[in-house]
């Protein structure tokens, strides 16, 4: 996944992220491509592009204007038309075939309940596996405590009892 809508954009009580191409997939049946305007970072036009055959992702990148015509030329190139033709969204400049217009951001990211398969999870268990090593940690350090204690409680009593031995052959008389 490539392109991601913040949680900022969304409203409130959303997860964090969620995949543009999953939210975009829906209206591309049953097959098309979208072209989003995103934000502009570094005075620079970025765009989302999203195409689908059969309802499966084909691709979804993100580039400048020229990057996402280019994407845009390579997935009609290589993909035949479904026999409805392709569902098409793109801004006015793009010129393409025959859209149906621009895909504002706000229309995928205004609905108030999104798909499940949209939302991002996270692929590092780095975080979730630190508190596990944690107690992991603890709990041998807890068990190496113990042990060393009942070690050393033995060898107490094991002085202790040897300390005692000679006072006892020292307490019997031979008469």
């Amino acid at each position: 996944m490539v392109a991601a809508v913040s949680q900022n954009t969304l409203p409130k009580g959303s997860r964090r992220y969620f995949s543009l191409a999953m939210l975009i997939l829906p209206l591309l049946e049953p097959g098309g491509y979208a072209i989003v305007e995103l934000s502009q970072a570094n005075d620079t036009e970025l765009y989302g592009f999203v195409s689908a055959v059969d309802g499966i992702p084909v691709s979804d990148s993100v580039g400048t204007r020229e990057e996402i015509r280019e994407a845009r030329e390579i997935f009609l190139t290589i993909n035949s038309a479904p026999e409805h033709g392709w569902t098409c969204y793109e801004p006015p400049s793009f010129n393409g075939p025959d859209g149906r217009g621009p895909l504002p951001l706000e229309t995928l990211t205004g609905a108030g309940k999104y798909p499940a398969e949209a939302r991002l999870h996270p692929v590092s268990r780095g975080p979730q596996l630190i508190p596990v090593l944690l107690i992991l940690t603890l709990l041998g350090t807890a068990w190496y405590g113990w042990q060393y204690y009942e070690r050393l409680k033995a060898e107490k009593a094991a002085l202790a009892e040897a300390a005692q031995k000679p006072q006892r052959n020292g307490s019997h008389h031979r008469g």
